[in-house]
């Protein structure tokens, strides 16, 4: 879905996949993928979006709707798998 370069390699691309709920990085040259994400607190995301990185270089930060969910519709606030609009997560990498 969502997909962003790296800040300092250019042949590593992040990508937000909706149905695996995971974020990964692809090797353009070497076409190796590696899981960057998958979950937050032990429970898996929703559905990562929409990604984009924070100014220093140094996160990815990116939406986690609940599109494609069998209750969605339904949400729990104390849910920390799920995101509101104004709350975003992020994610830390060298």
């Amino acid at each position: 879905n969502g997909i962003l370069q790296h800040p300092t390699n250019p042949d590593i691309i992040f990508i937000a996949q909706h149905a695996q709920a995971r974020i990964i990085s692809y090797n353009m040259q070497t076409k190796e993928t590696q899981v960057i994400a998958d979950k937050v607190d032990g429970k898996r995301f929703n559905s990562p979006n929409d990604l984009v990185l924070g100014p220093d270089g140094k996160y990815i930060y990116f939406t986690d709707p609940p599109y494609g969910l069998k209750e969605k519709g339904k949400s729990d606030k104390n849910d920390p798998n799920h995101f509101y609009v104004d709350k975003k997560s992020k994610i830390g990498f060298n």
